[in-house]
């Protein structure tokens, strides 16, 4: 079991820390337990199912990256079964409603290399752009608010492309 790099080396830990990492009373052995429970059940429904791939959309936070982990875990565990993951990037620069795109655009790539996976690179900027002009010729009401609701809502069918 691989250990954050942060967290002491078995090195620093005294006789009773040395025997409670390698129970079975451990807190990371009961989330590893559970994370493979979770695992199996996935790939029970990509089988059921039929499914061999998977597209995740890649943000650069923490939700996207364990869901991407989770995927990876899924293939390494049955490389038949899901053969293929398809991250995709989705960023919309230039808007005050969506901050930091270039620098989670970089944290995602970088997270799919780490993981040895292309990403697919789809930039949305001149598709909220043009959605963003239309609803703002329609009812001229425009807000930053509006405008990052309007993020989440374009990147959706992007996913399901």
């Amino acid at each position: 079991m691989k250990y954050h790099p942060c967290l002491p080396t078995i090195l620093d830990l005294n006789d009773t820390q040395k025997t409670l990492l390698h129970s079975k009373r451990n807190p990371l052995h009961v989330l590893r337990a559970q994370w493979e429970a979770k695992v199996d059940k996935a790939l029970h429904y990509f089988q059921r199912y039929n499914l061999s791939g998977a597209v995740v959309g890649v943000s650069g936070g923490i939700d996207s990256a364990l869901a991407l982990a989770f995927l990876k875990a899924m293939h390494e565990r049955s490389p038949g079964t899901l053969r293929k993951i398809a991250p995709l990037l989705l960023p919309i620069y230039e808007d005050d409603a969506a901050t930091g795109q270039r620098q989670a655009t970089d944290r995602a790539a970088a997270l799919c290399e780490r993981w040895g996976l292309t990403p697919r690179i789809v930039d949305l900027t001149a598709s909220h752009r043009a959605f963003s002009t239309a609803l703002q010729a329609s009812d001229g009401v425009q807000s930053p608010w509006t405008r990052g609701q309007l993020v989440a809502y374009l990147r959706t069918p992007a996913l399901y492309n």
